[in-house]
């Protein structure tokens, strides 16, 4: 409090780096716990990204302080930012960096990291939803300009990566497409490893392709399509005079793919961002040899072989020449690294992938190794090249001799013989002292430096094998995020045709386009807005076309030129917005009829009837009235693509975000609303304490896959519109091929397997053909006049009641239904078993339903009905036993409608027919049992209609406090007797 006094008149935020400079001086002299307190508050009154700057200038003063006032200034920091799980992830790298040179307190600055890894779980884990702290984990910070989600790649934090919470969501990132929306929710985060069983049930969704997965698996079948024609080239021994023959043709165009990849990928990421990915050395390497190889091919080729047309001279001229052998060598190479490229694809496999991060981490070991053999070998080779160079010269004479001479001792191969040979003619001096240096190299570097090398490899091994899991789970982050956040171009071979037909599809475009603008002014329509062709549009598959519209202006009538419904009292009733109010979030609808005349209409069982009403969508959505889903799916038209694209290219010029973008990750044109992230709350039920922490972050999502915003360029969007094409017509059926023999394959080895699948086919198709069945009732019953299927009247929208009809309707009804449970209780002869009263909790008549067209009630015996007492002498109701019994005797008895029953139906005001039926307990249905030959389509509709789920909860409950009241010494529950005692009086209870 004393601190917050103090600075209150002082501006801190603006003049942060001269308090930081200050403050640090200060300790630098001398350190008191109020200067450590000031240091603290300034520390969280200075913007996250500021003061992990300042962190980073002062690192080297900050680290002659103890290690505990260190880690009180980053919770401060943290505690401050607007973004802490970015700014705790930046913080545990910041320590780990001070951990690498400040040695003796390594382990102290280690442990702190890993505390500001458990902090950011700590905020993280204040939001339940899983779709929502995946948006707040892929909001980027103002600290260096990445997300948490990214920081954890950049900076190896592999506890971040391999928390369980963080591997679902990565996951879904690899597996998914949309995952974020509502209707996918079923399908979200899952962890599901990769397999060729999950790979064959993703490939059949349409967004495949622009999954990582999907690219993952395209770029794996044409690398192996590449490689495969590149080893038929090999068989045959090509030679650079040789003829070039059509598969030869055909691999140089593919080169021409695989490099032109390369490039454009390092145009779009960057060098440092290329070479982050140890799989682009090898295509460096790949691509140069083939741009080289190619070069002289056709010099070859061109200038032909510089030889005589002497026969016994042409093939020792080819094989003998400086081309041929450069081009060899070059092909060669390029043998080894196209074939060792396959080792980045293992990295994926719980089997092989521990394997490759071994090899990896080895060659690191070797370097060192290699390292420290380089000083001994010229240390040793100096001194024998001194020694023996004279009279040894074919081994020691010069560095590079003595230097291999030296490396085959190593091996074993050490001449002694020409040393003794040697000792003829050197003093026995020199002889014995060049004797004793090759024995003491020998120990050294036998029996020392390649133990050693053996201990480094297996520490290495015993490492990475106890950290197997984690090492997968980061290779399937860093896959993920690289992937989901590139475009989805096609791979080479095939991005040769995809560009071609990008030139093709341009041209075309534009010759359309121009066409258009000639017969625009031509026909003197320049008072007219020019709409030019979209042609993009045409060849987007169709869930790139739909969007949705936010419950915002999007929604109204000159935004969208749609009506919509809502019901009324007149039932679902065609309207359009005209006016939205966003500071109540409720709109102006006006109501027309099916010929688009306005009338009036009632909502939400208002008396008033009007033509225009102001509503809340969201609480009409609560009471049923409108369906959200009707917002969804709207096509996308050339006339809102251009719109959309004047917006951004005036935000261009302007330098500001345009409202309007082509989302990375759905690839479709969308328009940003305010209200994105509440209806994704409102649809996930999220609390107001997960929706105020989202909010302090300031996330800008999709309104179609609800992602953090991600913009694509429309020369971006139109090459992965002809990639997906081009998978749906190339790539997709030949690995659906490929992967349909793999798995049949599987399955004949596992006869087990094999029977599931032909049952999960066989479900399938009973399903399939349930459904028609149903359809065909459905459509039978609208011939006949029934047109929800359901065998109810629908109630026509023209002949609504007013809402006093209505209540005038139910006060009848609650007479009617009085006088009939009077009646009921009084005749000696009911129709059915249903002769308990309110106080009992036997079966009643319950609601009709119908059974092969004849219908049937259920009845039970009028002997089973029993007391509920809580004397020793009152018999104990067996539930099990009881309800037995009367399953047993349920449905056995038809009720038949006869005229008598007809003559008791009462009439409403209306005329309406008001049936006994509907005011008898439908609890009767749980004591009840189906008999006989029923089909599955009546069944349902017998299940439909009784609501057994309901009816089995209030039984329960019903239950429930049948067992309270038993338990209480003072409350006696009997069965109501006709005809009682006038010298016995009982207390009756009620029990519902």
């Amino acid at each position: 409090k004393d601190v917050d006094e103090l600075l209150l008149d002082f501006n801190v935020y603006n003049d942060c780096v001269i308090w930081w400079f200050v403050i640090i001086l200060i300790l630098t002299n001398t350190q008191t716990k109020s200067i450590w307190i000031i240091f603290n508050k300034v520390a969280e009154l200075t913007p996250g990204n500021v003061a992990i700057e300042l962190l980073d200038r002062y690192k080297h003063e900050l680290t002659r302080f103890p290690a505990e006032r260190l880690d009180e200034v980053a919770q401060n920091v943290v505690i401050g930012s607007q973004y802490p799980i970015c700014a705790a992830l930046r913080l545990s790298k910041w320590f780990i960096d001070i951990a690498s040179y400040d040695v003796a307190r390594e382990k102290i600055f280690e442990a702190i990291s890993e505390g500001f890894v458990d902090a950011a779980f700590d905020y993280l884990d204040l939001i339940e939803s899983d779709h929502m702290a995946t948006i707040v984990l892929e909001v980027r910070s103002d600290i260096e300009g990445m997300n948490a989600i990214e920081m954890g790649l950049e900076f190896q934090l592999k506890k971040f990566v391999t928390n369980q919470r963080i591997e679902r969501i990565t996951t879904s990132i690899m597996n998914d497409f949309e995952f974020l929306r509502p209707v996918n929710k079923k399908e979200a985060f899952e962890i599901d490893p990769l397999s060729v069983q999950l790979v064959w049930r993703k490939m059949f969704y349409p967004q495949f392709y622009f999954t990582p997965l999907g690219t993952y698996v395209s770029e794996v079948f044409l690398y192996f399509t590449y490689l495969a024609l590149f080893t038929f080239l090999s068989v045959q021994h090509i030679r650079v005079y040789d003829t070039m023959a059509l598969s030869e043709t055909i691999f140089w165009i593919f080169n021409v793919g695989y490099v032109l990849n390369e490039v454009q990928s390092i145009w779009t990421t960057g060098l440092k961002q290329y070479y982050s990915d140890a799989q682009n050395y090898f295509d460096t390497v790949i691509s140069a040899i083939f741009v080289t190889s190619i070069v002289i091919r056709i010099y070859a080729l061109a200038s032909g072989p510089p030889c005589s047309d002497e026969p016994e001279t042409e093939a020792d001229c080819w094989h003998k020449g400086k081309l041929n052998t450069v081009f060899v060598v070059l092909w060669a190479s390029a043998s080894i690294t196209l074939w060792l490229r396959i080792i980045n694809f293992c990295a994926l496999s719980h089997s092989l992938g521990p394997m490759v991060a071994m090899i990896f981490r080895m060659m690191g070991d070797i370097a060192t190794f290699f390292t420290i053999m380089l000083i001994l070998f010229v240390a040793f080779a100096m001194c024998l090249m001194f020694t023996l160079g004279d009279v040894l010269p074919d081994q020691f004479g010069n560095p590079a001799s003595a230097a291999i001479s030296l490396f085959l001792g190593l091996l074993g191969e050490v001449d002694f013989d020409s040393l003794e040979e040697a000792g003829e003619v050197i003093s026995p001096g020199i002889f014995y002292f060049a004797y004793a240096v090759q024995l003491l190299y020998l120990v050294i570097g036998s029996l020392v430096l390649l133990n050693l090398l053996i201990a480094m490899m297996a520490k290495t091994f015993d490492t990475i094998e106890e950290d197997t899991i984690s090492a997968i789970i980061f290779a399937r982050y860093q896959l993920a995020l690289d992937r989901d956040t590139s475009p989805c171009f096609m791979l080479p071979p095939l991005n040769v045709p995809a560009m071609a037909f990008m030139v093709v599809f341009y041209l075309i475009e534009g010759i359309i386009n121009l066409f258009k603008r000639l017969m625009h002014c031509c026909c003197s329509l320049r008072g007219e807005v020019f709409m030019p062709f979209d042609f993009a549009v045409m060849l987007m598959p169709q869930f790139m076309k739909a969007r949705k519209l936010e419950l915002d202006e999007q929604i109204l009538f000159e935004n969208c030129n749609r009506f919509f419904l809502i019901t009324t009292n007149r039932g679902p009733t065609k309207c359009k917005f005209l006016r939205y109010k966003p500071e109540i979030g409720d709109h102006y609808v006006r109501f027309y009829t099916e010929k688009g005349k306005g009338m009036k209409v009632s909502v939400m069982n208002s008396v008033e009837k009007k033509h225009q009403w102001q509503v809340d969508l969201y609480t009409l959505h609560k009471e049923g009235l409108v369906d959200l889903e009707q917002f969804d799916n709207i096509p996308v038209t050339a006339e809102f693509t251009h719109k959309a694209h004047q917006a951004m290219n005036e935000a261009e010029r302007s330098d500001h975000k345009s409202p309007y973008w082509i989302c990375g990750y759905c690839r479709g044109y969308v328009k940003g609303s305010k209200i994105s992230l509440n209806r994704l709350g409102y649809d996930m039920n999220v609390s107001d304490l997960e929706m105020k922490i989202i909010k302090k972050v300031s996330p800008d999502i999709c309104p179609n896959c609800y992602r953090v915003r991600l913009e694509r360029k429309r020369w971006e969007l139109i090459w992965e519109i002809i990639s997906i094409r081009l998978y749906y017509y190339i790539v997709g059926p030949i690995l659906t091929f490929l992967l349909f023999i793999y798995i049949g394959f599987g399955l004949l080895k596992d006869p087990s397997e094999l029977g599931r699948a032909v049952d999960l086919v066989k479900s399938k198709i009973m399903s399939t053909k349930e459904e028609a069945e149903e359809l065909m009732l459905d459509a039978v019953d609208t011939v006949t006049g029934d047109g929800d299927g359901d065998g109810d009247d629908d109630v026509n929208d023209d002949d609504m009641r007013s809402t006093d009809a209505i209540d005038q309707d139910q006060d009848h009804h609650n007479t009617h239904e009085h006088e009939h449970e009077h009646e009921q209780h009084n005749s000696s002869t009911p129709r059915a078993s249903s002769t308990t009263t309110t106080s009992s909790s036997s079966c009643s008549k319950p609601s009709s339903f119908i059974l092969d067209d004849e219908p049937y009630l259920p009845v039970l015996d009028e002997d089973k009905e029993t007391i509920f007492d809580v004397t020793d002498d009152a018999p104990e109701r067996d539930h099990d036993h009881d309800q037995h019994d009367s399953m047993a005797q349920c449905l056995q008895h038809e009720w038949a409608y006869s005229d008598e029953s007809d003559d008791d139906d009462d009439e409403d005001d209306d005329g309406n027919v008001q049936d006994d039926d509907a005011y008898i307990n439908d609890m009767d249905l749980i004591y009840c049992d189906f008999k006989g030959k029923t089909s599955v389509t009546v069944l349902q509709q017998a299940l439909q209609q009784c609501k057994v789920a309901c009816y089995a909860i209030q039984f329960y409950i019903q239950r429930h406090f049948v067992e309270t009241f038993k338990a209480l010494p003072t409350i006696y529950v009997h069965k109501e007797q006709e005809q009682e005692e006038t010298d016995v009086n009982i207390n009756t209870t009620s029990v519902h």
